[in-house]
């Protein structure tokens, strides 16, 4: 779906590849999903978001865990959004469009206050 809209898209089947995966391809958005062979979503979430990789990479929780607690987890953990199954595949596309769209913009913003910033 996400390549049928012209994104390209590099898919990692064992949680255990996911982190260097995503620190050596610099994805623009990554979507996890909680249950992962070798090693949890959450986990490699929480990898990604502590020193030394510290990545602001927008994340996407997939799960199958409904509830407020489980997406509040998600979120105190640095998920930027949260997906649960079954979910429709369009509304998947508009998470990730949003995000791409949101991350494009940050970057900008982060990029052009770094210009502005005198030099020492």
């Amino acid at each position: 779906m996400l390549t049928q809209a012209r994104h390209e898209v590099t898919i990692v089947y064992r949680g255990n590849e996911a982190i260097d995966a995503a620190l050596s391809n610099e994805p623009d958005l990554l979507i996890l999903d909680y249950t992962l062979p070798g090693r949890t979503g959450r986990n490699i979430l929480l990898g990604l978001r502590t020193p030394p990789c510290s990545t602001n990479t927008p994340v996407t929780m997939l799960t199958s865990h409904h509830g407020r607690v489980h997406s509040g987890i998600a979120e105190i953990d640095g998920a930027d959004d949260y997906v649960t199954k079954p979910f429709d595949p369009a509304d998947l596309r508009v998470c990730a469009e949003a995000l791409l769209v949101g991350s494009k913009i940050s970057r900008r913003v982060t990029q052009a206050g770094a210009m502005d910033a005198p030099m020492t």
